[in-house]
């Protein structure tokens, strides 16, 4: 107990001593502040607050990624098989909090072909080297995702969720598909709403059945406004515009009622090219990124894309950066490589960048390529779809360089495979609209001879029954000798070639030799029309003129 009292002293005596110390102080500090201003007094009373800084994620936004066609032989070919190693020149992208691009396709194995001649089916293992390369969320809504029908697509969710990638604008019916979509970065919840304005209608998600939110849908703001309530910041997701063009009032108007309705920015894709960006509202839009992995290899343009680098904050944008990434042209590696700063070049007109230097379509949903066009038969002034330029890609001659996609794939086959064997072919002529067709008619001399002479026959079609306007046929030269005329065509090595192997590639020669009753033409060693490599085959086994074949295939067909 005598221990006890001496503790309990010592603590008592601590205290008084520490009391009298503290009003010492206490007494010092009152005199001193007699000579103190009042801001000074205040510092000294409240303790300094160190501020509170608004959360931040950096944010990464490509275009479309089709890893079928092209790309899959190149990464077979040139990348060991590993589709991951399209992603080894982009350290940026494991720098950021995630990534966002658009997936052109179903990623499957199973579901029918729909019969599109671009109908893409990605294989399996690009979606762990998505995950791998941290793509945090992809846009599935777009014209591609029923290539595989209903099957694939319903099989691409799977897919997609097994890999741990959410998918924005699709879903297993309509409340899923127009759910926003997130993903968590530094704290903050970054949503997505998506939707296709370019098809396809038959595959829009209802209340039973899988599909894709459309941007016709009349709810869509209310979409936007909703899933704004439940994020930290919303990004809209839309695939529109018009294919290799400019953007379009439509983009427009979309954009600006997405952001109305609470979308805090807005990235397009679908046109392939680069086109404008800008703020509205202090909202960031960018209506289309073009490319990310792609095999459009006609064109510049269409082997680049627009990478957004952007730092947000809740519903604002602290800041954004633009840059170009290059695709690798190389050996048609179509990876990309090269990342710069994106400079006014890169941005024509407003910023628009566009490899379009042919027409468009008045009605895309119709398609002549196989018919049997001849002196019989005017198909008006019908554009074909999907017809692209060949200036930059064939040795080309003329301001008339555009085919379609299909066919336009198949002639750089072929001249890459003749360039091997030593061959050169010049391409002189490929799509003319009907009007083009007009004057080269009204000037051609074997038209007026023909209609002075009934035993002779034009070389020049009428307008609306020439195979050009298809814009799956083409006129050549021989490369080996610039001194060859069309004439000559005949006696050259090329042709010699084209006889023999042509048709393994869908070309087949329109009008031969001691075919003038029957196709209305003179015979041109230098005119080839693509039908397919099927049709090509089945006409050069039977011997028979394009004319009576594809005719022949009507009449079946109807």
């Amino acid at each position: 107990m005598k221990s006890h009292r001496h503790i309990i002293a010592f603590f008592v005596t601590c205290i008084i001593i520490g009391s009298a110390v503290g009003f010492g102080l206490a007494w010092y500090s009152h005199k001193k502040s007699d000579t103190q201003s009042l801001p000074e007094k205040i510092t000294q009373i409240i303790p300094t607050i160190v501020p509170v800084t608004n959360p931040s994620a950096r944010i990464i936004f490509v275009g479309d990624l089709m890893v079928d066609r092209g790309v899959e032989n190149s990464v077979k070919n040139n990348l060991s098989g590993d589709f991951g190693r399209l992603f080894e020149h982009l350290p940026l992208f494991k720098q950021a909090d995630g990534v966002f691009l658009n997936l052109e396709g179903p990623v499957t194995t199973q579901g029918p072909n729909v019969g599109s001649r671009f109908s893409f089916a990605m294989d399996e293992k690009i979606l762990p080297a998505l995950a791998d390369n941290n793509i945090k969320m992809v846009s599935f809504a777009n014209n591609h995702v029923g290539d595989r029908s209903n099957t694939g697509f319903i099989s691409t969710l799977a897919n997609l969720d097994r890999n741990n990638i959410p998918y924005a604008g699709a879903g297993k019916n309509k409340a899923e598909a127009s759910t926003v979509k997130t993903f968590t970065a530094n704290g903050l919840i970054i949503g997505f709403i998506g939707c296709s304005d370019v098809g396809p209608d038959w595959l829009k998600a209802t209340d039973t059945a899988a599909g894709q939110i459309l941007c016709s849908d009349p709810s869509l703001a209310t979409y936007i406004s909703q899933a704004r309530e439940s994020v930290d910041f919303l990004v809209f997701s839309a695939h529109w515009g018009v294919e290799y063009n400019p953007k379009t009032t439509r983009q427009k108007t979309l954009a600006y009622t997405a952001i109305d309705a609470g979308a805090d920015m807005v990235i397009g894709h679908h046109p392939h090219v680069v086109q404008e960006t800008e703020y509205y509202k202090d909202k960031f839009i960018a209506y289309s990124l073009g490319n990310f992995i792609f095999d459009q290899y006609f064109s510049d343009a269409t082997m680049q894309g627009l990478l957004v680098d952007a730092v947000i904050e809740k519903h604002s944008i602290k800041s954004t950066s633009l840059k170009i990434i290059e695709l690798d042209k190389t050996g048609n590696k179509y990876q990309p490589k090269e990342i710069r700063d994106a400079t006014d070049a890169d941005f024509l007109k407003k910023g628009v960048v566009t490899a379009q230097t042919c027409p468009a379509a008045k009605d895309a949903t119709i398609n002549k390529w196989l018919e049997p066009v001849g002196p019989d038969m005017d198909i008006g002034n019908y554009i074909p779809k999907d017809l692209i330029p060949l200036n930059n890609r064939i040795n080309v001659q003329t301001t008339a360089s555009c085919l379609t996609e299909t066919a336009a794939n198949a002639l750089i086959t072929m001249e890459q495979d003749m360039s091997d064997a030593g061959l050169k072919i010049i391409m002189t002529s490929g799509f003319r609209s009907r009007n083009t067709q007009e004057t080269i008619h009204d000037s051609s001399t074997t038209t007026l001879e023909a209609a002075n002479d009934p035993t002779k026959y034009p070389s020049v079609a009428k307008p609306g029954r020439s195979e050009h306007q298809l814009g799956t046929a083409l006129d050549m030269k021989s490369g080996s000798d610039p001194a060859f005329s069309y004439d000559n065509f005949k006696n050259s090595t090329e042709y010699a070639w084209l006889v023999t192997n042509a048709y393994k590639y869908g070309f087949i020669q329109s009008y031969k030799t001691g075919t003038e009753s029957i196709t209305g033409y003179i015979p041109e060693s230098w005119h080839w029309r693509y039908v397919g490599i099927d049709h090509a085959k089945a006409i050069h086994d039977q011997g028979i003129t394009t004319y009576e074949y594809l005719k022949a295939l009507k009449k079946k067909a109807q």
